[in-house]
């Protein structure tokens, strides 16, 4: 073929290969089908489908040829086309399948998220179930160990027999030790009263640093990483030493063969990644407590705070520490957090807000005289072994005292018109509340006086109620009780001309 002829037809790019296919044609080697180019009369090229097939004489030499040309124009441009359409397609999918990937790690990140909160919820709700339990048992138990200790005080007084004496000496210390309970179980359901005041952690620690030693003693190591600059905190500071001696404590009981217990302090900036979520956006103060004991599975830190929970053995704890801690640190605005794993250690994380403003000063109570019998005094109390203790108690000392079993009898007490100079009322009563008794009574005695006394530790939820009158917490003994008398009977009368109403003659007081 003639090569010259060849480029004056063929498009360059297509040059080469029908060459090639021609002469490998030609000696046999193979047949002559090839698609390529061939330039039209305008100049323009088509592609078109050549075969050629030759024929040869008894010596071999090839004598002529048998060939097609078949125009493929349209056919090649389809090809082109679903070609494109293909690899358009691919991208399309590979897009797509990029975008589902990216759709389905987000979803899995939101479902995560979603039973990380979920789980939170109801761990949250939980928690709140079980500490409104435990302080409604806390409060009961309150009135009950007021009657006990109580009435084993005034017995006390009463007994020389040493043998009943021992015995009774004996009650006291299990309703002491009533008492400590009930005020685990008070911190584990944030109902205790704190007394904040403003305070530098890292002082705090180094101040029981000795007592720390002393309660967790060798072969642990006690070591601290306090922070330079620690932000200032509002805390209950005996509270919280409590709740890090308790801390102390079980990581000392994780390593009965020794090792070491660090504690470091660190501020932790509002936009840090590390606040828990009910802190986001405060700056904290972080109280780490690192040991090196047998660490804790994820099956027992999920109920590590529910009270009376404990991995130890019989005998050696009630489950109320790490509660009691959780209480005490939810209560004072901060959050805890534990990280473990068995054999390598755990951490307590305990995060507290940074405080803003220092705390009003504390006023001094005024020293008080000594006790001194002679008032009318009516004690009202729906209890009445607590309403018979608190009466017979008051009685020892000179008073005059009448019972009441609620407000109502209280209130029909005080009509009769006999003098009487001091109302001791239970805060929390059917019917009429102690402090809805005395707003009644004050009607027509409005220089009455009142001592509230309540089972609930949360005091300050009454203030409103008992507009500044004295509380006396339960479980109390008797020479609380008398102080808190005497001390109620020594103030002035408080001005209360704003809450007042005088009755007309004949108008009696309406309960609410």
């Amino acid at each position: 073929m003639d090569s010259q002829r060849l480029k004056r037809v063929i498009h360059p790019d297509d040059l080469a290969a029908t060459t090639a296919s021609w002469a490998a044609a030609a000696e046999g080697r193979a047949h002559y089908d090839l698609e390529h180019r061939i330039r039209a009369a305008d100049g323009t090229y088509r592609w078109f489908k050549t075969r050629g097939t030759p024929v040869t004489d008894t010596a071999g030499q090839t004598i002529k040829w048998f060939g097609t040309c078949t125009d493929i124009q349209d056919i090649v441009e389809a090809r082109e086309t679903m070609t494109r359409s293909r690899e358009q397609l691919e991208i399309m999918v590979e897009e797509r399948t990029r975008e589902l990937a990216a759709a389905n790690a987000r979803l899995r990140t939101e479902i995560g998220a979603r039973e990380l909160a979920q789980t939170a919820l109801v761990q949250a709700q939980k928690m709140e179930a079980v500490g409104q339990l435990t302080g409604g048992i806390a409060h009961d138990f309150n009135n009950l160990l007021t009657a006990v200790s109580g009435s084993l005080e005034l017995l006390e007084a009463r007994t020389s027999d040493e043998k009943s004496l021992r015995l009774l000496h004996t009650a006291q210390r299990g309703a002491s030790r009533g008492t400590k309970l009930t005020q685990s179980l008070l911190a584990f359901a944030r109902k205790q009263h704190l007394e904040p005041v403003l305070a530098d952690l890292n002082s705090v620690i180094t101040e029981m640093s000795e007592m720390l030693r002393s309660s967790v003693s060798a072969p642990v190591d006690i070591r601290q990483s306090l922070a330079g600059g620690l932000w200032p905190v509002m805390i209950d500071v005996n509270q919280i030493e409590s709740a890090l001696l308790n801390i102390a404590i079980n990581a000392r009981d994780a390593m009965p063969l020794g090792g070491t217990l660090l504690i470091e302090t660190a501020n932790i900036s509002a936009g840090s990644d590390e606040l828990p979520d009910e802190l986001a956006g405060r700056d904290c103060i972080l109280v780490s407590l690192r040991d090196t004991g047998t660490g804790m599975s994820p099956e027992v830190i999920e109920h590590a705070f529910e009270p009376f929970f404990t991995t130890k053995e019989i005998g050696r704890g009630t489950g109320l520490g790490l509660s009691m801690v959780f209480g005490v640190v939810r209560q004072s605005g901060g959050a805890l957090r534990i990280q473990s794993r068995i054999r390598e250690g755990t951490t307590v994380q305990i995060y507290l807000p940074r405080a803003i403003e220092a705390a009003a000063p504390r006023s001094g109570r005024p020293t008080q005289a000594q006790p001194a019998g002679g008032a009318h005094i009516v004690v009202v109390d729906d209890d009445p072994d607590v309403r018979w203790v608190t009466a017979e108690c008051l009685r020892g000392i000179g008073h005059d005292v009448t019972e009441a079993r609620d407000g109502a009898a209280a209130l029909a007490i005080l009509e009769r018109g006999d003098p009487f100079d001091l109302l001791v009322m239970d805060l929390a009563m059917p019917g009429l509340s102690g402090a809805e008794t005395v707003r009644l009574a004050r009607r027509t005695r409005p220089d009455l006086k009142a001592l509230f006394c309540t089972g609930y530790a949360d005091v300050s939820r009454f203030e409103d109620e008992t507009g500044g009158d004295v509380l006396l917490k339960k479980p109390f003994g008797p020479d609380a009780l008398i102080k808190a008398v005497q001390r109620v009977l020594q103030q002035k009368p408080a001005r209360r001309s704003g809450n007042v109403v005088r009755l007309r003659r004949g108008e009696q007081p309406q309960s609410r």
